[in-house]
């Protein structure tokens, strides 16, 4: 019995090419899976960070000074920010930091209020349609839209 070899190679070809087609699908889902849950871990680790960033001004009120750690504070999460934030996020944190102190009430709330708004986008919301004040509101104590209409 002669065998064409014409036919068996015709005949693998399509079995070789599903199984090549195959394993390359399944090392792509493998990929894209490893992408996603990496993602999902940084995701995770910004929200943290963010959330440690925002607790420093929880509560705090418009009467009184800022407390005094809040530079130190500042500078331990501006170390995360550089490896976990994006670059929206890190210039607002820049803008807010640069001489806080110096700034009017007005300039320095602006400057929080940019950074919040950065980090909300960066942490899925990306069509946000909240302003500065709306965000200072939830953690600032006294009316904010009343405060910055007597203040320059």
């Amino acid at each position: 019995m002669n065998i064409d070899w014409n036919i068996v190679i015709g005949a693998s070809i399509p079995v070789i090419l599903g199984g090549v087609g195959a394993y390359l699908g399944w090392l792509y889902k493998k990929e894209h899976e490893k992408r996603v849950n990496l993602e999902s871990q940084v995701q995770e680790e910004r929200k943290k960070l963010y959330f440690e960033y925002i607790d420093i001004f929880k509560g705090i009120s418009l009467k009184k000074p800022l407390p005094t750690d809040i530079e130190e504070k500042m500078k331990s999460i501006a170390i995360n920010l550089m490896f976990l934030a994006s670059d929206e996020v890190i210039k607002a944190f820049n803008f807010a930091k640069v001489d806080i102190e110096k700034m009017s009430e007005k300039k320095r709330l602006e400057a929080l209020g940019r950074l919040f708004i950065a980090m909300r986008k960066d942490i899925g919301y990306p069509k946000t349609g909240l302003d500065f004040i709306d965000l200072h509101q939830l953690i600032i104590k006294d009316n904010l839209r009343d405060y910055l209409s007597k203040v320059e």
